[in-house]
């Protein structure tokens, strides 16, 4: 073994000038050790003689060795190259694997495609990992929430498709999944951008989809959800913008204890979507351990932004509209009533102020969580509430 190799290292020209001659010498004094043990082992004769050429070859080796510093001294073997680790798929590249994805899905999803189809919902969570994971600089504040959100959207979808007992409205669900993934990508510039590069588009706007959002007639359980859900999002994001960076460790504690309570109410509200806060509260919640003030505010305005979005597709049961901008259930819900002015002169002029008086639910009332309402009790059963769940979902996740 020890003659190839040195026969290989010397047919590649490794070695030159003194080295080369000492090499060489090494090679005739192995040769000469093999033919010897070879001898004594055919003959069986002169075991001693063979031992002592043995003996002469191996220190002839060993001093042609000592007396080179080439070869007392070696440079260490160059390590074979490695392929390069593969550069993750861009946006673009992720978003046309999505579509067709979201073709199929939008086509019915049954026994003979669900396996490709969760294949390819993981292939494309991988990718989007991958890419926030190598790139985070093109992930930043509000961009990175939304990357997130439709991370754990796709991860959603694997629920929705692959659970054998998913109700006929999860099911519905499944397709509105995939939309709200799209108009999450195409109403974020950044994200819109990176989806179309190099004449490879993704997460393309489907045309039978443009039609204006319908608008949804609540009963009184479900205003007052709403309206506890919108206040939430609104004050708990303005407390965190307010202490991210404050290094209030113990009000910061408290607001996340705040945080995961919100989330986990919202959570088993819609417990059979499946739906969480998770993009926007993990986000908040590092962004105040972190002390980054950026990450915070942008998660606070994803949660009003969501706030927004549910109070602009339901209407009160008491008509009118959601104060999406409420901090309260009383403002979110309340009228609000300008005092008239008074003369310039009077002694009683005072600054015009607003009054927000919330709206009376007539059904027998019953405390509903920290809500500062108060509504009927209703069968959750019969209420429309698993409806309600369908319709706002996709802004929880």
């Amino acid at each position: 073994m020890v003659q190839n190799n040195l026969l290989a290292e010397l047919n590649a020209g490794q070695f030159s000038g003194a080295a080369l001659g000492h090499v060489q010498a090494i090679l005739s004094d192995i040769t000469s050790a093999i033919s010897a043990a070879n001898a004594a082992v055919s003959t069986f004769g002169n075991t001693a003689g063979a031992e002592q050429t043995l003996r002469a070859s191996q220190l002839s080796i060993i001093n042609a060795v000592n007396s080179d510093p080439v070869l007392a001294n070696p440079a260490p073997a160059t390590p074979l190259p490695t392929a390069p680790a593969p550069a993750p798929h861009n946006l673009a590249e992720i978003g046309e694997m999505f579509d067709y994805v979201a073709s199929q899905i939008l086509g019915g999803v049954n026994d003979g495609n669900r396996a490709e189809i969760t294949d390819d919902i993981n292939a494309v969570i991988s990718d989007m990992q991958a890419l926030m994971t190598a790139n985070p600089e093109l992930f930043d504040g509000l961009t990175g929430v939304h990357a997130d959100t439709i991370v754990r959207q796709l991860q959603l979808e694997l629920v929705y498709i692959n659970d054998p007992t998913i109700s006929p409205t999860a099911a519905q669900a499944s397709s509105d999944n995939i939309l709200d993934i799209i108009k999450i990508v195409q109403s974020d510039a950044n994200l819109a951008d990176m989806a179309t590069q190099d004449g490879v588009g993704g997460f393309s706007p489907l045309p039978d989809a443009t039609g204006p959002a319908p608008k949804y007639l609540d009963s009184g359980v479900q205003t007052v959800f709403l309206a506890h859900f919108i206040a939430q999002s609104n004050s708990l994001g303005k407390q965190a913008v307010d202490l991210a960076g404050s290094q209030d460790a113990g009000a910061i504690a408290a607001l996340i204890d705040d945080l995961r309570a919100f989330e986990k109410s919202v959570t088993d509200f819609d417990a059979s979507q499946g739906a969480t806060l998770g993009a926007e509260i993990a986000a908040m919640i590092k962004g105040l351990q972190t002390g980054n003030v950026a990450l915070v505010t942008a998660a606070a305005d994803q949660m009003h932004g969501n706030a927004a979005d549910i109070g602009g597709h339901n209407i009160p049961v008491t008509g009118g509209t959601f104060n999406t901008d409420g901090v309260t259930v009383a403002e979110v819900l309340g009228t609000v009533a300008e005092v008239p002015p008074v003369a310039e002169n009077s002694a009683a002029s005072t600054p015009a102020v607003q009054q927000v008086v919330a709206p009376t639910i007539s059904v027998e009332p019953v405390a509903v969580a920290t809500a500062d309402v108060s509504i009927g009790e209703v069968d959750h059963a019969q209420s429309g509430i698993p409806e309600l769940a369908h319709h706002l979902h996709h802004t929880w996740g």
